[in-house]
């Protein structure tokens, strides 16, 4: 008979601890391997944020992760990310931190991880993980460059005199930084376009330009040299091609090293040719106030009518019609009420003569910034007795003050720390809701006391907070 009871409570025991841990089993573990970061920064430069990630899961795929960014124990950025159950994989941070303010000195970043579940019971599981580092800020001293060589080259080798044709010339500029660590600073150039008639008379100044280096290594700059500018050459008319180069220049020059302070370029071939006296052109296509702006010119030698036709995704939507003579331009217009869906917009304009030329560009709506409103949350009851059985109503009611249609708002409500339910909706611009979710108490699930009950609603970047007591 004893033998009997004895093996009977150890059923009984099996089956608790069986029941233990179906029922509160860890679903997810969260592991931050490591972050991609040095431990030396330049000040000046910016320091971009990578972690490796595995999150072990029993039973649902995909779970969302919340990862926390501290530096210096400050919060500097949340984000959210889908890791694939088993999978080791990397998250890319979004906002860079930026060494000018941190400032020189030791620093440390932290990332904590979080992933939240709930079991079969209904019980509200987590799992935490985080990682920091230290890194150093050093001055690493001002940027001196050298200027190595410049290779110049045009798009075309040829230009027509009687219609301003303008040609792009690439400029490939090689250079080195000294020292070798020191942090990217921006330097201010100059290139000087000369040009002159064959291989005789003197080099005429035709342009001049402004621009920056950086970093180590080549940069393209691309300017334009139109045919008004060839036209300052002497004797152009007769010139059977003109020689073209570029001189670039160094402004600061305690920011350059001797004779590499300046460069000049090769020498390229541009030959003049006399094209069609009818020409248009249209230019600086753009959306404001509401409207669609281009700049049309005429390019041809004689007064032209020109056709102004714009489209908006393929679909004519208006046209103008506009006369101009030889050089003048006039900004041309057309009142549109845009919506978010329309992005191509391309503006079409032709000549009597037959000349016609065309600009398309992507226009996108600004976005709405989401803001949101928060009435007084509410409990009813407030108050219950310990050994009642009472469905308890949690509201608060939340205005969409401004955004985009169907903005979507969430209400997460807690007692204490613990999350009790999610109320979602998507409300338009103006749209007041109760967002409303119930706690069943059950007699004794709480201990005699007063209870913070908090409600967090999340609309866009918009996160608004209310209290209450139970």
């Amino acid at each position: 008979m004893v033998k009997t009871e004895i093996k009977l409570i150890s059923i009984l025991v099996f089956a608790f601890l069986l029941y233990v841990k179906v029922s509160f089993a860890q679903c997810y573990e969260l592991n931050i391997r490591w972050l991609e970061i040095g431990d030396k920064y330049c000040l000046g430069s910016l320091i971009p944020l990578k972690a490796r990630v595995r999150v072990d899961s029993c039973e649902v795929q995909d779970p969302t992760v919340r990862f926390y960014v501290y530096v210096d124990y400050k919060f500097h950025e949340i984000k959210a990310v889908n890791i694939p159950e088993g999978k080791e994989v990397t998250v890319k941070f979004d906002k860079p931190i930026d060494t000018n303010e941190l400032g020189l000195g030791i620093h440390t970043i932290k990332v904590v991880g979080k992933v939240e579940w709930w079991d079969a019971k209904g019980n509200y599981h987590h799992d935490l993980d985080q990682i920091a580092v230290h890194i150093n800020v050093i001055d690493c001293g001002e940027c001196k460059f050298k200027l190595i060589k410049d290779v110049l080259t045009v798009s075309q080798d040829e230009v027509c005199m009687d219609t301003n044709e303008c040609l792009e010339l690439n400029d490939e500029l090689s250079f080195q930084r000294y020292p070798s660590n020191c942090h990217d600073g921006e330097t201010p150039v100059t290139f000087k376009i000369y040009g002159k008639c064959n291989s005789c008379g003197e080099w005429t100044l035709l342009n001049t330009y402004t621009g920056t280096i950086d970093g180590c290594g080549k940069k393209n700059f691309p300017v334009y040299l139109c045919a008004c500018s060839l036209k300052k050459i002497s004797c152009w008319e007769y010139c059977p091609y003109f020689e073209i180069k570029k001189v670039v220049e160094i402004n600061n020059k305690t920011k350059c090293e001797g004779d590499g302070c300046i460069v000049e370029s090769n020498i390229v071939k541009i030959y003049p040719k006399t094209c069609a006296k009818c020409g248009v052109v249209v230019y600086n296509t753009r959306v404001e106030d509401g409207k669609i702006w281009s700049d049309v010119v005429n390019t041809g030698s004689k007064e032209e009518s020109i056709t102004v036709r714009f489209y908006v995704d393929s679909n004519l939507v208006g046209e103008k019609l506009v006369v101009l003579e030889p050089d003048e331009t006039e900004q041309v217009y057309l009142d549109y009420d845009f919506t978010c869906k329309e992005k191509k917009i391309k503006v079409v304009a032709t000549a009597d003569c037959g000349s016609s030329d065309e600009e398309e560009i992507s226009y996108e709506c600004p976005e709405k910034e989401i803001e949101i409103d928060l009435g007084s949350l509410s409990v009813d009851p407030e108050t219950v007795c310990v050994d009642e059985e009472r469905k308890i109503e949690i509201r608060v009611p939340v205005t969409l003050v401004s955004g985009p249609d169907d903005t979507k708002v969430e209400a997460e409500f807690y007692m204490e720390d613990d999350l009790i339910d999610k109320d979602v909706a998507y409300l338009s611009e103006g749209e007041t809701k109760d967002f409303v979710v119930f706690y069943n108490y059950e007699p004794y699930d709480l201990e005699p006391d007063s209870y913070e009950i908090k409600v967090i609603v999340k609309a866009g970047s918009d996160v608004e907070t209310d209290v209450a007591t139970l």
